[in-house]
């Protein structure tokens, strides 16, 4: 949301394309992870039933390589700087579990 924001009041970004993502791509390992630490903390969801794909390299781009240049980019046009990839998906799963109909109450850190 900051990069939109910035995008749009900041006369430089005018005319800009601006991708806002994690320059290397991340194992669906990675985020199983993530997502089973959210359901041990909370004790929402069942952590077992969480389950990656091993075999995936990611095709033409493997995983953990750089598959877009945007940190500096970001940064030096916008002044953004990108959340780390395991909070964003930690805060997705916490959100997803509560929309599940919990009635425990998660408030999402900052």
């Amino acid at each position: 949301a900051k990069a939109h924001v910035a995008a749009g009041n900041l006369n430089r970004a005018v005319g800009e394309r601006f991708i806002v993502s994690t320059e290397a791509r991340v194992s669906s390992e990675e985020i199983a992870k993530t997502l089973e630490t959210v359901c041990k903390e909370t004790g929402l969801g069942d952590p077992a039933a969480i389950s990656f794909d091993c075999k995936f390299q990611g095709g033409a781009i493997p995983i953990g390589s750089r598959e877009v240049e945007a940190t500096s980019r970001l940064k030096n046009c916008l002044g953004v700087t990108l959340r780390p990839v395991s909070e964003t998906i930690r805060d997705m799963g916490r959100i997803l579990l509560l929309a599940k109909g919990t009635s425990k109450d998660l408030a999402v850190e900052k």
